[in-house]
């Protein structure tokens, strides 16, 4: 179990304790928890990470530039004589 979920479980259960498992911030939180779980239990450990979070956005540009000089040198505004 990974960290974030052993957390997200410990918060899920102090706030069911403190205010009962019909609390509808109680119930959110118990969907989480067991989304979380189901995608642990799922994914290979490898692919866990891509699940959680997108790319950065500068990473889509550079991919984006990349895709479309394709094999072109890049040039910088100079010529070699």
């Amino acid at each position: 179990m990974s960290r974030q979920l052993a957390r997200l479980t410990a918060v899920y259960n102090d706030l069911s304790d403190r205010y009962g498992p019909d609390d509808p911030v109680v119930v959110q939180l118990k969907e989480e928890v067991e989304h979380g779980q189901l995608l642990a239990s799922v994914l290979p450990h490898g692919e866990r990470r891509k699940e959680q979070r997108p790319p950065h956005l500068w990473a889509q540009r550079l991919g984006q530039a990349r895709a479309r000089l394709g094999s072109r040198p890049v040039t910088y505004g100079w010529t070699e004589n």
